[in-house]
Parts: structure tokens; C-alpha cells; sequence
């Protein structure tokens, strides 16, 4: 599992597949980041404003489809070293695909937390401060079993595509069963991850912020290279949580 964190440094071809991934990860976090430049200038009601954040989406689909494909192939051979070559075409299509159906899921939690948020306030009137903390309990635990199930549902996605896939809650959680173990230290060293990488884009946030433009610069540079980085490593490490014969 720690080979994940390792494997694409001795990729034969590593500088060129690390570099190509992170111009488009570069590109999309520097164009999201600039459009919140422009807000505090423009306004968010500027067209140019919503063209900038809109196209720094759109180029994220790249590196979202690249990494289901780099998934797959790691799901099929765990302990290969090498990483795929970059289709821009394709790896669009795939992320397009993957966003689309994990907006689904994204779609449906809103709607059920635009529910909750009634009940709350029904709940507040009548019982006060323990109605409200009883939902606020309850979406907790809301995000944290899909955050737990995510895993699982990524390694579903690109063996058996569905539009639906992220839904199926059940399908992911009987995937977990076979090795619950496993999953969870999968799971751990993800979190752990996401979190370290939370910390450091803060802290960079903080001190090269204030350096003008060009720490402006620099810090979408050391954070793509980052995000790149760990795009390879959730890659390889996702695979070992699941058994793909059982998908």
C-alpha cells in the first residue's frame, strides 16, 4: 500500500506524465483561482469573471478522466509501475462523465439537506437547541458515511460505468464487506492525505498571498504540483481497497 505513495517516480516515463497532468491541473487551478481575483475587481456578475471560472471547470475534466483511467488500470494490475499516457480527448469525455454522475449524487444530498433544514426549523421551534443539534447530528453523519463509501464508489465507476453509479450506496458498501480492513487503512491514509495537503495549501495561502502577483503565481504552482502528485498516489492507493474481482 505505501508503494502508492512511491510507484510513479520509477515510472520509465515519469517527467513526461507528471508534467503533462500538471499543465492542465496548473491551468485549472490557475484560472479558478484568477476568477476570484477578478470578483473582488469586477464583480461576480462580470462576464469575463464567469468566462475564467467556467473554463477553469472545464479544463479540470482533463485530469478528473485521467485519473479514473490511471484507477482502472492500477485496479488491474496493483503492482504495475508505469502510468498512461494522456489522451485529451478521451480523459475530457471520461471526466465530463464522471462529473456529470457524481453531480447526481452531489444534486441529491442538497435536496435532502434543503429537507433537513425544514425539519430543523420545525424541530428548533418546538424543542429548541436539541432539535437543531439533532439534525446538524445527522448531516454529520451524512457526509461522513459517503465520504467513507467515495472510495469505494470511484473503483465501481470505472469497472462498470453508470450515470447512477454514485447512488448506489448499497453496491459500494457490500464492495467494503469483502475486506473491511484493507479498506479502512485505505481510507485512513487518504484522509490523512487530503488533510495534510488542506494544511499545507493554507499555509501557502497565508504567506504567498501577500507577495502580489507573482506569489500569486507561485502558489498555484506548488499547489498544482501537489494535486498532481497525490492524483497518482489516490490512484495506485485506491486500488488496493477494493478486490476488482468481487466488482
Amino acid at each position: 500500500m505505501l508503494k502508492s505513495l512511491s510507484y510513479i517516480f520509477r515510472d520509465k516515463a515519469f517527467f513526461k506524465h507528471f508534467f503533462i497532468l500538471f499543465i492542465f491541473v496548473f491551468t485549472s487551478n490557475f484560472l479558478t483561482n484568477l476568477s476570484g481575483v477578478l470578483d473582488s475587481v469586477l464583480g461576480k456578475y462580470s462576464i469575463w469573471y464567469n468566462i475564467v471560472l467556467i473554463a477553469g471547470y472545464i479544463v479540470m475534466f482533463i485530469p478528473y478522466g485521467y485519473s479514473m483511467e490511471l484507477l482502472k488500470l492500477n485496479l488491474k494490475d496493483k503492482e504495475g509501475l508505469n502510468a498512461l499516457e494522456l489522451n485529451v480527448f478521451q480523459n475530457f469525455k471520461d471526466g465530463f462523465r464522471v462529473v456529470v454522475s457524481s453531480s447526481i449524487l452531489v444534486l441529491s444530498v442538497l435536496i435532502l439537506f434543503v429537507i433537513l433544514g425544514f425539519i430543523s426549523k420545525l424541530l428548533s421551534d418546538k424543542f429548541g437547541i436539541m432539535g437543531t443539534s439533532f439534525v446538524f447530528t445527522f448531516v454529520f453523519l451524512i457526509f461522513l458515511i459517503i465520504s467513507f463509501l467515495m472510495i469505494a464508489m470511484c473503483c465501481r465507476y470505472v469497472i462498470k460505468p453508470s450515470w447512477l453509479n454514485f447512488l448506489d450506496l448499497k453496491s459500494a458498501g457490500l464492495l467494503i464487506n469483502n475486506n473491511v480492513a484493507q479498506y479502512f487503512k485505505v481510507y485512513a491514509l487518504s484522509a490523512l492525505l487530503i488533510i495534510m495537503l488542506c494544511v499545507i495549501t493554507i499555509f501557502l495561502t497565508i504567506v504567498l498571498t501577500k507577495i502580489g502577483f507573482s506569489g500569486f503565481v507561485l502558489y498555484n504552482i506548488l499547489v498544482s504540483l501537489l494535486w498532481t502528485y497525490l492524483t497518482f498516489v489516490f490512484a495506485k492507493l485506491f486500488a488496493y481497497a477494493v478486490d476488482v474481482d468481487k466488482i
